[in-house]
């Protein structure tokens, strides 16, 4: 997973206009096959901005 901040959403809107229009989160890169992240239902690219209904900034939170 990757901390997303605007220098990084900037990058990644070049590469993709197509990039989620969000000002922080963490972006999940890959998901390995049987993970609790692919039981969860994450795909690769997925960026998760809130979590049990609280903001997300950071993986620290």
């Amino acid at each position: 997973m990757l901390d997303l901040n605007e220098m990084i959403i900037a990058q990644l809107k070049k590469k993709d206009a197509s990039f989620p229009n969000v000002n922080k989160g963490i972006l999940v890169p890959m998901v390995t096959p049987g993970s609790p992240g692919d039981r969860a239902g994450f795909l690769p690219g997925d960026v998760v901005v809130q979590f049990d209904g609280k903001p997300v900034e950071s993986m620290k939170e």
